[in-house]
């Protein structure tokens, strides 16, 4: 009867120890996984920075472009401005009786307003609201990394069957 129940503690010991490795390797594929998940989502957040710092260069280039354009707009104004001054004393000497000067109406029609700055300042918005978005998507693929970083060390340090069985998980 001793026997016997020496051999049921035994039988019992060697199941706790196989039901013991069974953990272990449930944990070390979680943290396989968790590991897995940490990488991937790293590796977005590299996607998405790579494209942030593209957006911000297109956005500098619509803003040099926008510059320009308003450059070239204020000067082209002040060009028409000064031409229609004098085309409008030119038509006060006409009312009055004085000649009529051609060559300032011949200024006047090669003056002209740049139609395409509107879509320098469409083209500028856009490209600020393209470099919004991707920085939201960063700093959300942040905050994910950071969860993921806190789960697997909260893991790390809440594995004792590991530390006592003297196995590493990851």
């Amino acid at each position: 009867m001793i026997f016997l129940s020496v051999i049921d503690e035994m039988l019992n010991v060697l199941a706790l120890v196989k039901e013991s490795k069974r953990v272990v390797n449930v944990i070390k594929r979680e943290g396989k996984a968790e590991k897995k998940a940490l990488e991937v989502a790293v590796k977005e957040m590299e996607d998405i920075q790579r494209m942030q710092k593209n957006s911000i260069k297109e956005e500098a280039k619509t803003n040099a472009a926008y510059a320009q354009a308003l450059r070239t707009f204020r000067n082209e104004e002040k060009v028409y401005l000064a031409a229609r001054s004098k085309y409008v004393r030119a038509q006060a000497d006409l009312q009055v009786g004085t000649p009529l000067f051609s060559s300032i109406i011949v200024f006047a029609n090669r003056c002209r307003w740049n139609a395409n700055f509107q879509v320098f300042e469409d083209s500028r918005e856009a490209s600020r609201d393209h470099a919004q978005r991707i920085t939201e998507m960063l700093q959300e693929k942040n905050r994910e990394v950071e969860w993921l970083r806190a789960q697997k060390a909260a893991d790390d340090v809440s594995s004792p069957i590991l530390r006592c069985a003297g196995v590493r998980a990851y």
